[in-house]
């Protein structure tokens, strides 16, 4: 089976290398730049699988947080051009959580990707 969370965190570590990346959330919570990311929902077909991944990403203000992200979605769609397997990336959407916890800011970032069999 593919791997769609390998090939983004693959391109996160080519552009954005210093930021950490989970899949679980880490106890405690970040506070600063990090990045969780999990696939949401996909279509398989014979020949390409579908994913569409989230992506949660901190930082210390809302300014940071965005940031981030759309560094996060630059690297990803950056990726779809060079990677054997991975043939589009576009974002889904982009929004701000409102309801992030302790002096920190986080945006969500739906990625669709088209992965090659």
């Amino acid at each position: 089976m593919i791997d769609a969370i390998a090939i983004v965190k693959e391109a996160l570590k080519a552009h954005v290398p210093e930021v950490p990346f989970s899949t679980v959330l880490p106890d405690p919570a970040p506070t600063s730049a990090h990045v969780l990311g999990w696939v949401q929902s996909a279509t398989d077909t014979d020949f390409l699988y579908r994913p569409q991944v989230a992506l949660v990403c901190w930082g210390t203000s809302d300014a940071s947080a965005m940031a981030l992200a759309m560094d996060c979605a630059r690297a990803v769609e950056l990726a779809a051009q060079t990677h054997p397997r991975l043939s589009a990336a576009s974002v889904a959407s982009l929004s701000r959580d409102t309801f992030t916890p302790g002096g920190c800011a986080r945006y969500r970032l739906l990625l669709n990707l088209i992965i090659n069999k």
